[in-house]
Formats: C-alpha cells, structure tokens, sequence
C-alpha cells in the first residue's frame, strides 16, 4: 500500500488519512492491519471509518483513518470512529492524567440543499442521518458538533486537542471558524511558520482547505512543520501532505506547576557523626585523586609564565568540575538516609486528604471534570466530591490550606500517634497469639518517642519555607492615592510614584515606590511635561491576576529585575547624567579617576552640580587607603575566618555547594589549605571561572506591589 510505504519512508509517527474511500470491511480492516503489522514490526495501531454502505468490499466515497506506530503506539489508550464515518480519533496518553486526542476528520464540500449523486458521501450521510431522527440533516456541519462532543469529553479530562481535516473551507468560513474559537484552536503550521501566504493544499484549487489544527500546549511543542508539494510522498492523492515535528517531552508534560523541591543538604554542622565521615571521605577522594599534588602543579605552571593561556584555564576548570563532584559525592554519600516523619494510619490519611484537596483545585483551575483517580481517592477517603460548578477557586484554596494544618498538627505529634498504633498492632497480636508482646511494644514505642522529641528540636533550628507557586499582577496601570497626593504607575512589574503639583497635574518624573491599599483606579493624560488626571472621583478599586505558570512567572519577575536595575538610567540619576560621561570613560580607569582618587583633579571644568563636586570631593583617598593593595594568595587562615563568619542556612550556589560543606572543609586546616589556593588562583592571573559564570538570582515574597 502506498500510504503505509510513505509513512515507513518518512518515518511518521501518527499519520492521519483522509477521504480514504474504502468501504471498511472485516476482511479489509485485516488486511490493513495485517500489511501494516508487516511493515512496522507488529506495532502499528490502526482505527478507520466509513460512511454507511453494503457489505462489499470495495469503493465508498468519504471515510477517514489513522494509524500509530513504533513506540508512539504504546501511549494509545483509545480509539474511536464517529457513526457517520466522518472521522476517526485516538487517545494519547501523557503524564498525570493528561495527553492528546487526536482527530482526523472529512468535511463534505456539498451543503444543504445541494443536489448530488445517490452514492456520494454526503448523500449517504443524510439518508444515515434521517433514518436517525434528523428532519434537516445537515452532514457538513454535524461533522463538527460530533467532533465537539469527542473534544469535550476529553478535553474535560486534562487531554490537549489536535484535529487534522480537510475542511473543504478556507479557515475563515464562520461555522469552521467557531469550532476553533470553541476549543481554542489555530492553524499550527501558518502560525509556527508565520505564514501569511500559505501555498494551496489541493490540486484544483488556490486556498488551503487541509488544516492540522491545535491548541497552544501543541504550539509550544512544534520543532518543524510544514506543506510537502503535490505528489510527494503519495502520488495518487490530489492534496499535498501536511506534517508536524513535535518535541516529545513538550508535548506530553503536564502544564499544572508543580513547585520545585526544597533545597536540600545531606547534613548540618551539628550532626557531628555525618559531618566526620563527609571530611573522611572527602579526604580519601583528594588523596587517591592527587587533588593537592595538582593544584600545585596548576598554581606553579601559571607562576612560571606569570600568566593563565587557553590551556591553563581549560586545565583549571576540568579540575574545577572534577574537585565539585568530589564534594558533591561524599556529600550524598553520608546524605542518603532521610528520615521522615514517622508513618501511622492519621499522617497517611491526612496526605491523602491533601492530595485529594489539590487535584480537586487543579480540576477546577484548569476547567476540567473530575479525574477518575480523584473520584477514586474521594471514594477511597469516604468524601463526597462537591459538585464543581458550587464550589469556587477560594473555597478549594480553603481546603488546601485546611487540610495541610492538619496534617502539620499530625505531624508535630507523629511519634504519639506511631506509639499508639504500634501498641494497638501488638496488643492485637497478643490477644490472637496469646504471646507476651508487652517487652516488644514497649521498646518500638520508646523508640518512636525518642524519634518524635529528635524531631521536635530538629525543627527548631530549620525553619519551614516553600517555594514560589504564584505571583499576582495588578491589571491596570494608573492609580491614584488621594490621601497622599501621589499618583502611581504600573511599569514593568514596579509602581512608579509621581508628585502632585497642582490640582489633576502630577510631574512626569518619579520613583519606586509601594502604593498604599486604598488607592483608585483613574485615567490619565500625558503630555511632554505633566500627567493629568482626567477622572479623580474614581472609586474603581484595583485588580489583581494570579499567575500560575512557571515560565509565565519568569517572565514577569525578569522583567521586574530589569525594570529595578535600570532604575538609575530611567531616572536619570547620578552617574548616568551626559557630565559623567568622560569621568566614567573606560570603566572607570581613565586619568580623571585617578585625579579624582587622588584629589588633584579641577572639577570647575565639569558641568556639574555643587552637590555632585561635594560627592566627587569626598572620594578622595586617604594615605591608609592608598597603601592597600590586592593580595595574592589567599592564607589558608582568611579562608578559614571568611567561612566561619557565614551563616550555614544561607544558599550559596546552584552548584550544590551549599555553606554546610564549605564550613566543614574548613574546619579542616589540610583541605582549607587546598581550597584557599584554589579560589585564589582566577583573581591571581585574571581570569573567571567556568562555573563562576552561572548565578541564581533570588527573590523574597512581599506583598503585593
């Protein structure tokens, strides 16, 4: 068969066939199975339709199929056909309940009122259709309904649609136009491609009427997409080939945010036991990796040359990554056991609660029907699931937060509840047996007492935090703070306070500032040197949109940094003024800086401020400072001081260095020794590095503002 030839030579994934015009018989379903079986090494998943015909095998205008295969085939969970032999779909499985349907469908070109032929698929569709209850048969435009009924009862199980059709209509026709609208569907490949001309998909015509159609989750994922020409790939067919690259792991992710995991750290200073075998390992490693013995070599070599070339540095940074995951190692090497809060019947079903609670937010955030592991869970957890049109996103924020306080009241108190339940385990075992359990149960519930205690006083010295799982954006700009005369704009994720100088006019110039509550939303007029406000009376209170997605987040928070950062260039602050140009010339080593350091320099010649030549003036070095100088080599005793003055909470590194294991090294007076050459040796011969290179750059959740 040429179809499956061409999905084997082009190596389609799912391949979706329109207009097939078989009459899908047993024996020739099996046929095609059998052929594609033969060619894709039995993993082909096949599923066709057809429009109402005899029981021959043979021609049938209209009818759809589609076929999966290789590992594809194993995320079909599945499939289905309309009753009118219209389309086919197939359901695809992704992570955590979420996934595709995918729908390849045949619009008739004939509407209603159309004469045509007594065999052609529209007219078999409206016999079909009356002889089913239909007074005004309509195939056209039932084709879209039916797809409508497939899409949303998947679409209302977290699944993304993807529709492949031949329209027989541009994409503007009105009833094309609001199924799209309805599901949230675009042209994929005009839009990836930014196509504003796409060439024609059909032989005897000058529009595109073959569309794959998508929502924005697939958008994401496209790596390519294209219009093969007439002919390619399939010689027999009138239309051209449409097809989409998708990136798997795009595609089939679950867009709900899941927040990143806590930091972790293997160990903490005051667990003396662990922290002695890190050092011990550590050790062990340096020394049968000869860590010292080529520092040393390294340190030397640049010495000799008084300099660090390509190959220095390329040498310094392979041993940089090498000595981090030495660290990295004997970290995790005395980290591996973690113990958690101890289990019993309460803490397990309080989990569950949370579970339950969260699924059921995520339901009703993402617009979509109750899953059947949550329906599950409720059953399992003898909850009955409110409906989801009565309940709000508040009220199931509520919950959450309900459900989490318990379970931290469960948790405070998990060695109590462990004892209990081992005393009733052992208490049942001994009325069955008619054992002496008392010596047994006796010993596991002092120890789950202990446990419980250790717990307590561990939590005392680790304070409990989260991670970022939203940010709110307010969503207008100008707003009005009656009481204190000031007017605030909203620029780039920061409030801009601008002065009121007479009564509406506020001054064009501002600065970063957090409005208070009770302001008002207002509009504004803007001129070259005021802002007027065109309707103080206002009582309109602000708004705010909660952003949950992580990239969405991202964006808003780096736009917000750079806002902030370029605070001075915005405001046109000192030293971003044109009369510091020359001073800053070259980074700030020209001569007029060195004039400036030493107090030689005549500022009359500058155009500039009285206040700005007192801020120069007092830059003038004293002789203590003049004689400091940059050391070279760092002493093993500063690296020892500089790590002991740190806080061991504070993160550090995305490296995964965190100052837990820098405080231990140093404690050590041979590995300070080691590390305190190590670090010296980029600022010693100019140079950065490599892993220098990558930052975190952190936030602290504040109010909104």
């Amino acid at each position: 068969m040429e179809e499956l030839d061409a999905i084997r030579e082009m190596q389609f994934d799912l391949t979706g066939m329109i207009e097939t015009n078989i009459n899908w018989t047993h024996d020739a379903r099996n046929h095609f199975h059998t052929a594609a079986g033969l060619r894709f090494n039995n993993t082909a998943r096949c599923v066709m339709a057809n429009t109402k015909g005899s029981g021959e095998e043979g021609y049938l205008p209209g009818g759809t199929a589609m076929i999966s295969q290789g590992e594809f085939s194993g995320r079909v969970i599945s499939r289905g056909v309309d009753t009118l032999g219209s389309f086919t779909w197939m359901a695809i499985r992704g992570k955590k309940d979420t996934g595709l349907i995918v729908v390849t469908a045949y619009r008739v070109c004939q509407k209603v009122g159309t004469r045509s032929g007594p065999d052609t698929a529209f007219t078999r569709m409206c016999v079909q259709m009356r002889e089913e209850g239909h007074k005004n048969p309509d195939p056209r435009n039932q084709v879209l309904k039916n797809m409508s009924s497939i899409l949303d009862e998947w679409m209302g199980k977290g699944f993304h649609p993807l529709v492949m059709i031949d329209s027989n209509s541009d994409i503007t026709e009105s009833k094309l136009r609001e199924f799209n609208d309805l599901h949230g569907l675009s042209d994929l490949i005009t839009v990836s491609r930014d196509l504003t001309n796409a060439p024609p998909t059909y032989a005897r015509g000058k529009q595109r009427i073959d569309f794959i159609l998508g929502d924005e989750h697939i958008k994401r994922a496209i790596v390519n997409s294209g219009s093969l020409e007439l002919h390619d790939g399939l010689k027999a067919s009138d239309h051209t080939m449409q097809f989409l690259d998708l990136d798997e792991k795009l595609l089939f992710r679950d867009d709900s945010f899941t927040p990143m995991p806590g930091y972790h750290r293997e160990f903490r200073l005051y667990d003396s036991k662990r922290k002695t075998n890190f050092i011990e390992s550590l050790q062990e490693a340096y020394e049968r990796q000869r860590i010292a013995e080529r520092v040393d070599e390294i340190a030397l070599r640049m010495e000799e040359k008084n300099c660090a070339d390509e190959t220095d540095i390329e040498a310094y940074n392979k041993l940089d990554e090498e000595i981090v995951e030495l660290i990295r190692s004997a970290a995790t090497k005395v980290g591996r056991v973690d113990f958690g809060y101890q289990r019993s019947p309460d803490l397990c079903i309080a989990g569950k609660r949370i579970r339950m609670h969260k699924s059921i937010m995520s339901c009703i955030r993402n617009n979509i029907r109750y899953t059947e592991k949550l329906k599950n869970l409720a059953e399992e957890l003898e909850y009955e699931l409110p409906i989801q049109e009565s309940i709000t996103m508040k009220q199931a924020l509520t919950n959450v937060c309900e459900t989490w306080k318990a379970k931290r009241i469960i948790e405070k108190e998990d060695g109590e509840r462990r004892a209990k339940w081992l005393d009733e385990i052992c208490r049942e075992i001994a009325r069955e047996t008619g054992s002496d359990a008392d010596k047994v149960y006796k010993r596991m519930i002092q120890c789950a007492l202990s446990k419980g205690v250790f717990k307590r006083l561990k939590s005392i010295l680790k304070r409990e935090w989260s991670a970022l799982d939203y940010i709110e954006v307010p969503n207008e700009i100008w707003y009005l703070d009656k009481n204190g005369d000031e007017l605030y704009e909203f620029d780039n994720g920061i409030f801009v306070a601008h002065s009121k100088f007479e009564e509406n006019l506020y001054e064009t110039y501002g600065s970063i500032k957090v409005p208070p509550k009770d302001v008002v939303v207002v509009e504004v007029e803007i001129s070259d040197d005021v802002i007027h406000v065109k309707n103080p009376e206002s009582i309109q209170q602000w708004t705010w949109t909660k952003v949950t997605k992580p990239e969405e987040m991202e964006e808003w928070l780096m736009r917000r940094n750079k806002r902030h950062l370029q605070q001075m260039y915005v405001e046109q602050s000192p030293p971003t003024t044109e009369e510091f140009e020359p001073i800053l010339a070259e980074h700030g080593t020209s001569s007029i800086t060195d004039e400036i350091l030493n107090g030689t320099v005549d500022l009359n010649r500058f155009d500039l401020t009285d206040e700005m030549k007192l801020l120069l003036q007092s830059l003038r070095q004293t002789p203590e400072e003049k004689e400091m100088h940059i050391p070279g080599r760092m002493p093993r005793e500063a690296f020892q001081e500089v790590m002991k003055i740190q806080n061991e909470n504070t993160s550090s590194s995305p490296s995964a260095l965190h100052y837990t294991l820098w405080k231990a090294i140093a404690e050590v007076d041979e590995l300070a020794e080691i590390h305190a050459l190590w670090v010296s040796i980029p600022f010693m011969y100019g140079f950065i590095c490599e892993r220098h290179k990558r930052e975190i750059d952190c936030m602290l959740e504040k109010k909104p503002g």
